[in-house]
């Protein structure tokens, strides 16, 4: 199946990802949090360069995606390879993933610990789901943009980046 025909992957991954990421957040907001002060500041460092890495996701994917209805821009009918998503292809669940790490360096508490690795599992599953749908509704296009650009790793992203404008 080829362009509008693909059947949207169904969203109950995400959903059980997204009640995991509530539940962690605020946990890390009320449970007791840890006195390791320098994993605290790391913490903090991740939070905003996940805040900063969704932000460029969700502003590259609404400038060069096309939206099928005028203001739905959770699906693309282009696929989008500009800006952050010519460094990595998931730059969005990278963002989350980076966050949950940040809280749970921020909290120290096993109950976030535990809900944020297990958020990180179910990401890793809705990106599996998510390939599988690119691949389908792009075909060759995804194929050779899976094959130039990592999924999540954004140093061996920047670093092919620059070796292609190198040469």
């Amino acid at each position: 199946m080829k362009g509008n025909q693909v059947k949207r992957t169904d969203g109950a991954v995400y959903w059980i990802a997204m009640s995991l990421f509530a539940v962690f957040y605020l946990g890390g907001l009320y449970l007791p949090g840890g006195t390791n002060r320098p994993l605290f500041k790391f913490g903090v460092i991740l939070s905003v360069l996940s805040v900063a890495i969704i932000a460029l996701a969700i502003y590259s994917f609404r400038k060069f995606g096309k939206s099928e209805t005028r203001f739905n821009f959770n699906r693309s009918t282009v696929l989008v390879r500009q800006n952050i998503y010519a460094v990595v292809r998931h730059p969005h669940y990278l963002g989350l993933m980076v966050l949950s790490i940040g809280f749970m360096a921020l909290s120290q508490h096993v109950v976030v610990l535990a809900a944020g690795l297990t958020f990180n599992i179910f990401i890793l599953v809705q990106v599996s789901k998510e390939e599988e749908y690119c691949r389908e509704r792009f075909g060759d296009a995804y194929e050779r943009y899976a094959a130039t650009v990592p999924s999540f790793n954004i140093f061996a992203g920047l670093w092919r980046r620059m070796h292609r404008a190198t040469i």
